[in-house]
Order: C-alpha cells, then sequence, then structure tokens
C-alpha cells in the first residue's frame, strides 16, 4: 500500500509535528482512500488541515522544516491570497498539507474518524463522504487518473448517508467558492452515471 521504511518515516513524523503543533487534520488522498476503500499503492502523504488562517499554516510549516522535512512548493489561493497547499519532502517521500483548498477543512476534520491507518498506526481520517467531495473537486480541476480511480472506490462503498456528507460538503465548498467548485455537481454526476454503466 506504501512505499516503505521511508514513507513509514515520513508519515510518522509529519503526524508527529501534526501533533506537536496541536493541528486539527486528517489523512485525505489515496491513503485514506485505502483506508476506506480497499489497498492501493501510494507514495503520498495527504493531510488536510483546519487552521484559523494564514499564520497558523505557517507556524506548522515551521515546525515541518525544524524537523528536517524540505519545502518543495507552496500553492495559494489567487481569489484569496491564502495558502492552499505545501509540499515537503522528506528523502524521496512527498507529503502535503493541505489548509486551504476547499473552504470546508473544518467541517471535514470535524467529520474525521480514527482509524488505523498503515501497521498499527492510528490517526484522524476523513470520512468517506469527505472524500468524495475532494476527488470530485480534484477531478474538477486536473486530469490525472488516479482521482478518478478513487473516486470510483469511493462510490463503490458509499452508503446513502455517505452520499448525502458528499453532497453537503459539496455545497460547503461551492458556497465558499473553491476553485472548480462550480463544476462538483457534474463531476460527480459523470461519474455516478459511469459507475452504474460499469457495475456487474
Amino acid at each position: 500500500m506504501t512505499g516503505g521504511n521511508a514513507y513509514l518515516r515520513a508519515f510518522d513524523l509529519a503526524v508527529a509535528v501534526l501533533l506537536e503543533t496541536r493541528a486539527r487534520f486528517a489523512v485525505i488522498g489515496g491513503l485514506a482512500v485505502s483506508v476506506r476503500t480497499e489497498p492501493r499503492f501510494t507514495k503520498d502523504a495527504d493531510f488536510l488541515v483546519a487552521v484559523a488562517g494564514d499564520a497558523e499554516a505557517e507556524r506548522i510549516g515551521q515546525a515541518m522544516l525544524r524537523h528536517g522535512f524540505v519545502l518543495v512548493s507552496l500553492f495559494e489561493r489567487t481569489d484569496l491570497t491564502r495558502i492552499a497547499t505545501m509540499r515537503f519532502t522528506l528523502g524521496d517521500v512527498y507529503v502535503d498539507l493541505l489548509p486551504g483548498v476547499c473552504g470546508a477543512e473544518a467541517e471535514m476534520v470535524a467529520d474525521a474518524a480514527d482509524l488505523e491507518v498503515i501497521e498499527g498506526r492510528r490517526c484522524a481520517v476523513a470520512s468517506v463522504g469527505a472524500l468524495i467531495g475532494l476527488k470530485a473537486l480534484a477531478c474538477a480541476n486536473r486530469k490525472k487518473p488516479d482521482d478518478h480511480a478513487d473516486l470510483q472506490r469511493l462510490l463503490a462503498v458509499a452508503t446513502e448517508a455517505d452520499m448525502q456528507s458528499a453532497v453537503a460538503f459539496m455545497a460547503l465548498m461551492e458556497a465558499r467558492q473553491a476553485p472548480g467548485s462550480v463544476r462538483l455537481r457534474a463531476v460527480l454526476a459523470a461519474a455516478q452515471a459511469y459507475a452504474t454503466s460499469t457495475d456487474g
């Protein structure tokens, strides 16, 4: 499911930094999809982080640097001039912190559950509904096969309650004008249609 000892070291250290800084966070991305559906290989560790503003995001970023991570890129939401994503590396492993990518970070983190993630390691993992919303947003903003495949994996296990949660999160993202959010409903409808066409 992951890239071996180097991945585990990067994951463990990232979680330690987030806990040390008392960050509110949840695992997202391919790792979270693996936890919520079925295991798949991933080389990245992605964390959704709920922050009060850029000052808190920068404080967490500085702590990552002090612990040996290297900042390789920083993306801002140009509409709000706030940090959307901070990408770090530790060796060959990428660790992404996302404090402002969707506008619903606080609600998604609050909805996360404490689950086993890797080899006995436990931490907050985003819900299926939140992950559907985030993967739909990713599909709306870029053409990456893994995002579409992950969305299909999530739809395959989603309950009615999960879908209601996903729709509610998508409405929040649209109301808060997350980039690409105007296409969320169309992306989800297309993904559901594809899932239905391939079912069975």
